[in-house]
């Protein structure tokens, strides 16, 4: 008869039993202190989006366990640069709840994308970019979260929004790009303006009739041919 202490549950032989895919040794948790806050997370999701910051961080050699930062509630890894909130909604990034992926709000997107870049998480950035894509961003907040995280198609779109018309948005969200990008902004929207303008005013000539018949004949556009090409014969 076999020992009932050398079984499991099911009888099988206690030799026989392997770590699994999902097995989490004790070593694969960090503790992290974000402002006032602790989180206890599993290093693996951690390290699996970093290419570089939060990898290197967890590869360095060990030393004494019991002095190991990360390894307690009363020793925490203490990460700096951002909020709680921000970390949070990484967090719900890499860990989501449900199975149809995580569900944020724009405010907790911004804060994943800043953490991706801050963290050379590439894959988390470039979905953090793709759900606020289709958030319904203002000009300003594209070209303020364009030149913050490196979205030049966000930045793009938000000078062409506001250089052609200043009233889509108010001189208070404008002031707040800073003032030399307020300035930029305003400068060019003059310019194209003025420029604009001298175009309109400028008179325009059917290039057929001056070519042929060397007469200017008044048209409305460029690209149309005037009333009296049609009456001339070929």
């Amino acid at each position: 008869m076999s020992d009932p202490a050398s079984t499991d549950v099911n009888g099988s032989p206690q030799s026989t039993l392997q770590h699994g895919k999902f097995y989490h040794h004790d070593e694969s948790v960090v503790v992290l202190r974000v402002e006032n806050t602790l989180h206890r997370v599993a290093k693996r999701g951690l390290k699996k989006h970093s290419r570089s910051v939060l990898r290197d961080m967890f590869e360095l050699p060990q030393g004494d366990r019991s002095r190991i930062e990360g390894e307690s509630d009363d020793n925490p890894i203490t990460l700096v640069g951002c909020t709680n909130f921000e970390f949070e909604s990484l967090l719900e990034v890499l860990f989501p709840e449900g199975l149809k992926g995580p569900k944020l709000t724009k405010d907790q997107w911004i804060g994943a994308l800043k953490l991706a870049r801050l963290w050379d998480m590439p894959e988390i950035a470039a979905l953090a970019i793709e759900e606020l894509t289709k958030c319904e961003l203002t000009p300003v907040e594209k070209v303020s979260l364009g030149k913050a995280h490196g979205v030049p198609s966000w930045l793009k779109e938000g000078y062409i929004v506001l250089v052609s018309d200043l009233k889509a948005t108010s001189l208070q969200e404008i002031s707040g790009l800073g003032l030399e990008t307020a300035l930029r902004i305003v400068w060019a929207h003059v310019e194209s303006s003025q420029n604009n303008q001298l175009s309109d005013m400028r008179e325009k000539f059917c290039t057929y009739c001056h070519q042929t018949k060397g007469r200017k004949q008044a048209i409305e556009s460029y690209t149309t041919r005037c009333s009296m090409c049609s009456k001339d014969p070929e």
